[in-house]
């Protein structure tokens, strides 16, 4: 029966739209903040404040997917100044869609133009505006974010350094196992570790490997959405029952059996006055 064969084509497809979706969104980072911030203004043709309005869903039927948000704005830093600002950003996490929500105020980098319209997405520096207070303050005209991030000192997280402890304790040297290594690693069940170049991690970069006593972990650099302020990374570890290898779409390796993260570097936790 027809109604049969379109339910088995929903069954079929379920699964494989939600993994679609659920793919984690893959930017390049610029690790200079400055440098960063700078390409993200010139590349935005509009750069405002504001606060979502309303929210659609718009495509479909051959066309891709978006949401159509509009914007009260409150200020404008570049472009034309305009009480309402319409934008559109992807609906799918793996073309990089910013997730806007109603009600919020959102400091927001626009691209294109006004005539063919504007869009942002999760690997602008477009985020909510309670999040960018310092950055706001110099688009305004105000002193620089970055300057500013000298007037506090910490102890620095460094994700290889944490690698380093874990696999080798108390040695000299301990470098990165390369890609074409790390299966033969694996297979004989000795400590190595490794970066994680193949994905791009929307919360910050990962190191993965098997630790001295033998257990397998993963690291993650957790860089909170474009922090402002100095000192806010911290060092996250998850044992893994396993470590497997990925696949085309999903390259690197897997952390199978994970257990909860926990914090071994925290700068917030020694964040201290310059002398």
């Amino acid at each position: 029966m027809l109604w049969l064969r379109i339910l088995g084509v929903i069954v079929f497809l379920g699964p494989l739209a939600w993994i679609s979706e659920a793919r984690a969104c893959s930017c390049g980072r610029e690790p200079d903040d400055r440098v960063a911030f700078q390409q993200a203004r010139a590349r935005a043709s509009t750069i405002f404040r504001g606060r979502v309005e309303d929210l659609q869903r718009v495509g479909g039927e051959g066309r891709p997917l978006e949401h159509r948000v509009t914007f009260t704005v409150t200020e404008t830093f570049k472009g034309k100044a305009r009480a309402q600002r319409l934008v559109t950003t992807s609906v799918f996490g793996t073309a990089c869609g910013y997730d806007f929500k109603m009600g919020v105020d959102y400091l927001v980098y626009a691209e294109g133009s006004e005539s063919k319209g504007l869009s942002t997405h999760s690997c602008s520096r477009t985020r909510p505006a309670d999040h960018a207070a310092v950055e706001l303050d110099f688009l305004r005209g105000g002193a620089s974010p970055f300057l500013q991030r000298s007037k506090v000192r910490c102890t620095r997280c460094d994700l290889e350094v944490t690698a380093r402890f874990l696999v080798c304790p108390g040695a000299g040297r301990c470098e990165p196992l390369p890609e074409a290594e790390v299966a033969a690693a694996l297979g004989a069940s000795r400590p190595f570790w490794t970066r994680e170049k193949a994905r791009a991690f929307p919360r910050g970069p990962i190191v993965s490997g098997v630790a001295s006593g033998g257990r397998a972990f993963q690291l993650q650099l957790q860089r909170p959405s474009q922090a402002d302020e100095a000192c806010v990374h911290r060092v996250l570890r998850r044992w893994c029952e396993r470590l497997v290898p990925g696949s085309e779409t999903e390259p690197g390796l897997k952390c199978v059996g994970q257990s909860h993260e926990e914090s071994l570097c925290d700068e917030w936790a020694t964040r201290r006055p310059p002398r």
